[in-house]
């Protein structure tokens, strides 16, 4: 228990050095980290997903400031669309309106592909200890899915840490970090592919800042 009286459960320590410190000072590793990120999360997403079900894992798990029970969800699809309403619904709530997202329009590749997902892939949640990857942390947003999840989540933060002067990653090369994640992933992805992700990760982190205006700066 902190001094605060904040409850932390300790696993395991595990050296390191997280991606945003590594970024917060002046690198040329922008590209060979991508590489490092890439080739570490082909093999995360070639790992079996634990259910036999689409969604988030357990039951009743706290994702951001909405929340989703398990279900019995078989397509990749259907639970992006869920995930659009439950964000707008909330936004809603807040009373922040904004154009309506046509979700029957969504439509994910790979539509039933159900791999293990970390979900919140970004740098401050990779560990780097002697030019090589240590650890993934903070699995509690996990998903059992498309791992387009962690994909588009890889780039837009990879472009928001680059050129948001507040953001600790400030040095990153967005550009580079990319062409090596693709290099060491083994594939490119396109714009298509991306979009319907990038609507949800927008909604995801509009909520973000509206529960924690100075988040952003802390990025």
């Amino acid at each position: 228990i902190s001094a605060a009286g904040e409850h932390y459960l300790i696993t395991r320590f595990v050296a390191g050095e997280s991606g945003s410190s590594l970024f917060s000072r002046p690198s040329d590793a922008s590209e060979s980290t991508g590489v490092l990120v890439g080739a570490a999360l082909a093999r995360l997403h070639t790992t079996p997903a634990p259910v036999s079900t689409i969604g988030f894992l357990g039951r009743d798990i706290s994702a951001e400031e909405y929340r989703l029970t398990s279900s019995a969800l078989t397509s990749n699809t259907a639970f992006l669309r869920r995930l659009i309403r439950e964000q707008e619904a909330h936004l809603r709530s807040l009373n922040i309106f904004l154009p309506p997202i046509d979700t029957n329009a969504i439509v994910v590749a790979n539509d039933t592909e159900r791999v293990l997902v970390h979900h919140d892939v970004c740098l401050k949640n990779i560990l780097f200890a002697d030019r090589a990857i240590s650890a993934f942390l903070d699995f509690e947003y996990a998903v059992a899915g498309s791992p387009l999840f962690d994909i588009a989540k890889v780039h837009v933060l990879a472009k928001y840490l680059a050129y948001h002067t507040g953001g600790s990653a400030r040095y990153l090369d967005a550009d580079a970090y990319l062409s090596g994640f693709a290099r060491g992933y083994g594939r490119a992805w396109t714009y298509s592919e991306l979009r319907p992700f990038y609507l949800y990760i927008l909604l995801n982190y509009i909520l973000f800042w509206v529960a924690n205006p100075l988040a952003n700066a802390q990025a």
